[in-house]
C-alpha cells in the first residue's frame, strides 16, 4: 500500500466528486482528502454547454424532489458568474406524446409559480412569438423559466484549483479495481495502492466497472456544436438546441448510439433535421462533434448509498447530472460526517 490512509478518498474530479470533496473540506476541514482523476478524459462536461433544467416531460414532474434538487444545484452555482438563467420552450408535437406532456406540465404549474417561475402555454397559432414553426409545434408549446445553462468543464476546472489551493491532494491515475480486504477500503490504480478511512465512488461512467453492486448501465448521447448563431434562449422537442457561453449554438440528443461521430453522418444530421424542424430560420453547421456515455441506474434514481464498509456511490444520474449531483453529494457528505469521515 502507497503510505498511510488518508481520512477520504474520492475517486472522479467530475461535478460529483468536486461537490464532496467541497462539502467535506468546508465541513471538516481538518480531513485529509485526496481526490483521483482519470488523465484520460476530462472530469466533467468537456463541451461548451451544460444545460440545467427541472422541466416536466413525459414522465417527470416538478415535484418536491425536484424542486428540491434544482434549488440545491442553484445553490451551488449561485455566486457563479458563468451560470445563465434560460427560459426553455419545448414544441408539442404528435410524435412526443403531447397529451402526456400537458398534464405534467399541468400539474407541476402550481408548484414552478410557487417557486418563481412563470410556465405558460402557447397556442399552435402563435408559436411564432416564441421562434418555432408551426410545422415544429403543431400542438403549441410549453415554456419555462426553470432552466440555467454553465460552462461546467470551464467551472470544474476552476474549482479543482480551489480545492488543491485549499490543501486538497489532486492525484491523476486511473482506477482498476475497489480493493475487498478486512481492512481500511483500498482501490488499485495506475500508480499504485491508495488506502482511505472512506472512499467516494463519483467516477461516472467508471462505477458500473468498479462498483457493479450499484447496479448501473451506461447510455450514450450525442451533442454537435454549431457555428455562431444568436439564440436568446432553449428549445426542446426531439433534439434540444441552446445558446452557448462562447457565442456558438449546441445541439443534440440524450439518446444516440455511442460512436464517434463527425459533422456529417447519420447522427448528426439526424441532429440537425430535427433542429430545423425547431428553429428552421437557423443555419446549424455544426463546428464540433460530440458524444459521451452516461451512467444510469435501473430505477432511473440516483445511487447515493454505502455499498461496501467505508465505501459510498455518488452517481448513476444519467443525463441529470446538473440537476441531480448537488443534492447527491450533500446526502453523501452527511453520511460521511455521520461516520467520521
Amino acid at each position: 500500500m502507497s503510505g498511510p490512509p488518508v481520512d477520504l478518498l474520492v475517486v472522479g474530479a467530475g461535478l460529483a466528486g468536486v461537490l464532496v470533496a467541497e462539502g467535506v473540506r468546508r465541513r471538516a476541514p481538518h480531513r485529509a482528502i485526496t481526490m483521483v482523476h482519470d488523465p484520460r478524459h476530462a472530469s466533467g462536461s468537456h463541451t461548451p454547454l451544460a444545460l440545467c433544467h427541472a422541466l416536466p416531460g413525459r414522465s417527470l414532474r416538478y415535484d418536491d424532489d425536484t424542486a428540491r434538487a434544482f434549488a440545491k444545484t442553484r445553490a451551488a452555482f449561485a455566486n457563479d458568474p458563468a451560470a445563465r438563467p434560460l427560459d426553455i420552450v419545448r414544441a408539442l408535437h404528435p410524435g412526443h406524446d403531447p397529451d402526456r406532456m400537458r398534464r405534467t406540465f399541468e400539474q407541476s404549474r402550481d408548484a414552478l409559480g410557487r417557486d418563481g417561475f412563470a410556465p405558460r402555454v402557447i397556442s399552435p397559432d402563435a408559436v411564432g412569438t416564441v421562434g418555432l414553426s408551426p410545422a415544429a409545434a403543431p400542438g403549441g408549446a410549453l415554456v419555462y423559466g426553470a432552466g440555467f445553462s454553465i460552462p461546467l468543464g470551464r467551472v470544474l476546472e476552476q474549482r479543482r484549483r480551489a480545492l488543491v489551493a485549499a490543501g486538497v491532494q489532486l492525484r491523476p491515475a486511473v482506477v482498476h479495481e475497489v480493493i475487498a480486504s478486512s481492512g481500511p477500503p483500498a482501490v488499485r490504480t495506475s500508480a499504485g495502492h491508495l488506502v482511505a478511512r472512506h472512499i467516494v465512488l463519483a467516477a461516472g461512467t467508471g462505477l458500473s466497472t468498479l462498483c457493479p453492486e450499484a447496479g448501473l448501465d451506461t447510455e450514450a448521447g450525442a451533442l454537435a456544436v454549431c457555428a455562431p448563431v444568436s439564440l436568446p434562449g432553449a428549445y426542446a422537442g426531439g433534439t434540444f438546441l441552446a445558446p452557448a457561453h462562447d457565442g456558438t449554438v449546441a445541439l443534440g440528443s440524450t439518446h444516440q448510439p455511442a460512436h464517434a461521430p463527425r459533422d456529417d453522418d447519420d447522427a448528426t444530421r439526424a441532429l440537425r433535421r430535427a433542429a430545423a424542424r425547431l428553429r428552421p430560420d437557423l443555419d446549424l453547421r455544426p463546428r464540433q462533434v460530440f458524444w459521451g456515455e452516461r451512467a444510469f441506474a435501473r430505477s432511473r434514481r440516483p445511487v447515493v448509498d454505502e455499498v461496501r464498509p467505508g465505501v459510498f456511490v455518488c452517481g448513476g444520474f444519467g443525463g441529470g447530472g446538473l440537476l441531480r449531483a448537488p443534492a447527491a453529494a450533500d446526502r453523501v457528505v452527511d453520511a460521511l460526517l455521520r461516520a467520521g469521515g
